[in-house]
């Protein structure tokens, strides 16, 4: 007898610890997703995109991505700096295939806060004015606000 009762106890003690781990795992199901996985998940429907030749909302998903890892960065102290990197520029070049030529240049220009000693930057920034977008002018402001030894630029034409 005595041990039909210790078993009915420990029977009652793996319903209950089965129970709560099944609550448990619900909880986690149905948990927020972290802000990394999000943007993990926005990459990924931006390479699909892509890979559609969609480059227009590529560039978008790409960059709600990197919004995502600059909130898991700052809420969750992240290192995700390489992540946001590669967002950038797979969205800059999303927007120039798309021929959405201010776009592109509006994300080098935030590349080039991040890494302000990225000359290349610079460089296809002023390509874009000068062979896409046939503006010279903003071409030589672009080298004027960006150059560290004050040379001077001219439109000769």
């Amino acid at each position: 007898m005595n041990n039909k009762i210790r078993g009915g106890k420990m029977k009652n003690k793996l319903t209950l610890m089965l129970i709560i781990m099944i609550l448990m795992t619900g909880t986690l199901l149905f948990a927020a997703k972290p802000l990394e996985r999000l943007g993990n998940e926005l990459a990924a429907a931006g390479d699909g995109l892509y890979k559609s030749g969609k480059f227009n909302e590529a560039g978008m998903k790409y960059e709600a991505a990197m919004k995502k890892y600059e909130e898991a960065m700052k809420k969750d102290k992240l290192p995700l700096d390489s992540k946001i990197d590669n967002m950038l520029t797979n969205t800059m070049t999303c927007y120039y295939k798309a021929k959405e030529y201010q776009k592109a240049i509006d994300i080098f220009e935030i590349m080039q806060k991040r890494h302000p000693n990225n000359h290349k930057i610079i460089k296809k920034i002023v390509q874009i004015y000068e062979k896409n977008l046939r503006d010279l002018n903003k071409a030589i402001e672009a080298l004027k606000r960006n150059d560290p030894n004050g040379n001077k630029y001219y439109n000769n034409k």
